[in-house]
């Protein structure tokens, strides 16, 4: 992979309960569902979502999602983040807080090595989906 820089993951498969906020909150952040594949048998309905042409991110059509995942989008603006907090918020998310700089987040971040990793990285809006 010379030259690539960023994750190594391929692609990754989540359960959501509510696909459709996710179609009101991921464009914010310029990732469009590109594949939707619907329910065949015992396979539930998946979406995928990406940058063209490549789906990164799929969601699995579910009953339960795990309470503890999180999901990170690098965005280039505090803007970015701000139209995406508003976007979740309009789409059914709950949110305890604003967005904001977390500093026990950053302190950890800068004791790692930061191989490939702009200095104008901003922390992620974390919401939670309903």
């Amino acid at each position: 992979m010379t030259g690539y820089t960023g994750s190594s993951i391929e692609h990754l498969n989540i359960t959501a309960t509510n696909l459709a906020f996710y179609d009101a909150v991921l464009p914010v952040v310029g990732v469009q569902q590109l594949l939707d594949v619907p329910a065949a048998g015992d396979r539930p309905a998946m979406v995928g979502y990406g940058r063209d042409p490549k789906p990164f991110l799929w969601l699995v059509d579910g009953h339960t999602a795990d309470p503890n995942l999180h999901l990170a989008f690098t965005v280039d603006s505090r803007a970015d983040v701000d139209a995406f907090y508003t976007a979740a918020l309009a789409a059914g998310a709950t949110s305890p807080h604003q967005p904001a700089v977390q500093p026990g987040l950053l302190r950890r971040r800068r004791q790692r090595p930061r191989r490939h990793q702009p200095r104008s990285r901003l922390p992620p809006a974390v919401i939670k989906i309903v």
